[in-house]
């Protein structure tokens, strides 16, 4: 009825498996909590939270300045800030949600004008704090400039103020 390709082969009616027959047969149940089996869920586990850990801390420090490269320092002037949103989906409906700010500011250094936009990322109350000093000083040079003195059109704006 069935030529040698059919998958009929491969389908075999079995009985019924009682606990009865899987220690007759030999057959393992597929689901026990030995040492073994605790221990590789624990390990699986503890590498999601190693990973998680390691992803949310590096994000963090993006905005960590790296002294040691940008080890020169000036004044400059922040002359523009705009707010930059985003969306949220919930079961309340569609709201737009502050994601950071886009800074622009000027420096000089050896009588050399550089600009530069910077984005800070709207995180919580130390970027709100500088965010406000931001605009509460706007178009004043009370802002420290970070740049590495062999590149000083390579800068960032440090989060310290006069």
């Amino acid at each position: 009825m069935y030529n040698n390709y059919s998958m009929s082969n491969r389908l075999k009616i079995h009985k019924p498996v009682t606990a009865d027959s899987k220690k007759a047969v030999g057959v393992k149940s597929t689901f026990s909590l030995d040492f073994k089996s605790i221990r590789r869920i624990v390990l699986i586990f503890s590498s999601l939270g190693i990973a998680t850990f390691i992803f949310i801390r590096l994000n963090n420090a993006t905005r960590h300045i790296d002294k040691d490269y940008y080890n020169s320092q000036t004044s400059g002037v922040v002359y523009s800030i705009i707010e930059k949103s985003g969306f949220r989906n919930s079961k309340m409906g569609t709201f737009t949600d502050i994601v950071g700010y886009d800074i622009g500011y000027y420096y000089f250094v050896n009588g050399k004008r550089y600009d530069k936009v910077e984005f800070v990322m709207y995180r919580g109350p130390v970027e709100y704090k500088f965010i406000k000093y931001a605009y509460d000083n706007i178009n004043s040079a009370k802002f420290v400039i970070r740049y590495a003195a062999r590149k000083p059109y390579d800068s960032v704006l440090d989060e310290e103020y006069k």
